[in-house]
């Protein structure tokens, strides 16, 4: 699909009519997913889906929403004049066309064909074969998914932007004296990837997994002071925090922090960065509006809200390019992207050497907030028990719930070393998926409440 980008813009002022603002979303999709089976062989699917969105706003705090599938050019012609408001309008002469383009292709970049894919899938199977004895259960994941968005709207912009993720997921399982013990890769992200050394990556990645599993010891439900580490943590404060900030959300809870008021630590600064190139990356939103880094809280006080067109309307502020859809039939929600919890000034190390007893947590595993529950949760993949400042031992895997807001509040210190998540996750409102990033340095809690990973929640 190559749009015209005027015709697009004059299909857009059409739509409009004598209302405030109209805008057409155009995407293309394409999921390829390949799976390296057990038994060695690699099955393959691919889906591909396309479709364009027409929003139209009679007022600026009302917006109505269509969506049709495909993007034939009649078939668009045909919804606006069923969908259009009464009136006209007409393409100003200082309209802007912009287009993003990716990166040139590489063999190392996501470009990489799945022609290709299955060959790296093969050698990672012979080195972790040929390097773990007693591995059996061997399964990976290559996921690439590839979107193309074009956005036209009645502030006269032309949007074409590409978007490309990339996950990898390797699980092993190793028979040992202790038992059969189980080791997981992941990696991903947006843009390159780096695929031919990506068995050698793998397989360090699982004998640190393996080693530690092998040597774990259980640990007694409680509540612990906790150091969590850089990087991967960084998604506890994406939940923490979350949707609270996101203006739709915040609207519409009882008892929501003003602004300015102090809801987290004074050690506490998060901000929203749109711009960054990890997650979910682009210059613009999935409403045209151009992503920017948004300060949340400074030092434990909220200073700002997620917005997308309608609801900087609806409460009288700037749009902050956080207008996300999951596709073509879902309207834009503000939504966060990458989540950044600022560095502090404290060493690692001297936060680590300053714990009594507690938990030293490296690597977190799924989690969420609790339905119906201001609650989060998450599974602790990996973690050491520290005494007198030293780690003494790697314990089992256990499973974290507290009060998002408790939890903000416990914060005493934080370190100066930040560091961007290996990879992505995927965050779920009102039935939408989106990708989400977080950076986050080392972060000490003054106590968090621990959980066998097998209690009910």
């Amino acid at each position: 699909m190559k749009p015209d980008p005027e015709e697009l813009l004059r299909l857009a002022y059409r739509l409009r009519g004598s209302g405030h603002f109209a805008d057409l979303f155009l995407e293309e999709t394409c999921e390829q997913r390949l799976h390296l089976r057990p038994d060695g062989t690699i099955l393959r699917q691919e889906k591909r889906q396309s479709g364009t969105a027409l929003r139209v706003w009679p007022r600026p705090e009302e917006v109505r929403f269509h969506w049709i599938e495909g993007t034939d050019p009649e078939a668009i012609r045909s919804a606006i004049e069923t969908h259009r408001l009464p009136g006209s309008s007409s393409l100003p002469s200082d309209y802007r066309i912009v287009r993003v383009s990716l990166p040139a292709k590489t063999p190392e970049t996501v470009g990489l064909s799945s022609q290709d894919i299955p060959h790296t899938l093969k050698a990672l199977q012979l080195l972790l074969q040929d390097s773990l004895p007693g591995l059996i259960g061997l399964e990976a994941t290559v996921l690439l998914h590839h979107r193309h968005k074009y956005i036209a709207h009645t502030e006269g912009l032309f949007v074409a932007e590409p978007l490309t993720l990339w996950t990898v997921r390797v699980e092993a399982q190793q028979r040992s004296p202790k038992g059969l013990l189980r080791g997981t890769f992941l990696d991903g992200g947006a843009g390159p990837a780096r695929w031919l050394d990506l068995p050698e990556r793998v397989l360090r990645g699982l004998i640190e997994e393996l080693e530690q599993e092998r040597e774990t010891y259980p640990l007694r439900p409680g509540a612990y002071p906790a150091l969590f580490g850089p990087g991967s943590t960084g998604m506890l404060w994406h939940e923490a925090l979350g949707h609270r900030v996101e203006a739709d959300v915040w609207s519409a809870g009882g008892g929501r922090p003003a602004l300015g008021s102090r809801i987290a630590s004074e050690a506490v600064t998060i901000w929203d960065e749109g711009t960054a190139r990890a997650g979910d990356v682009g210059l613009f939103d999935d409403e045209g509006t151009p992503r920017q880094r948004t300060l949340l809280i400074t030092r434990g006080r909220l200073v700002d809200l997620l917005t997308d067109r309608l609801w900087s309307a609806r409460l009288n502020r700037r749009p902050t390019g956080n207008g996300r859809r999951a596709s073509f039939r879902d309207p834009p929600l503000p939504r966060m992207t990458n989540t950044v919890f600022a560095p502090g000034p404290h060493e690692p190390n001297a936060l680590l050497e300053g714990i009594e007893t507690g938990l030293w947590i490296l690597r977190l595993g799924s989690g969420g907030l609790l339905p119906r529950s201001a609650r989060l949760w998450f599974e602790v993949l990996r973690a050491y028990w520290v005494e007198k400042g030293r780690p003494r031992y790697p314990v089992h895997p256990f499973r974290i719930i507290a009060s998002s807001s408790q939890l903000l509040r416990e914060v005493l210190a934080v370190g100066s070393d930040l560091q961007w998540a290996t990879g992505y996750g995927w965050c779920v409102k009102a039935g939408q998926v989106v990708p989400v990033c977080a950076a986050a340095p080392s972060v000490f809690i003054r106590r968090i409440p621990v959980r066998a990973p097998n209690r009910h929640l």
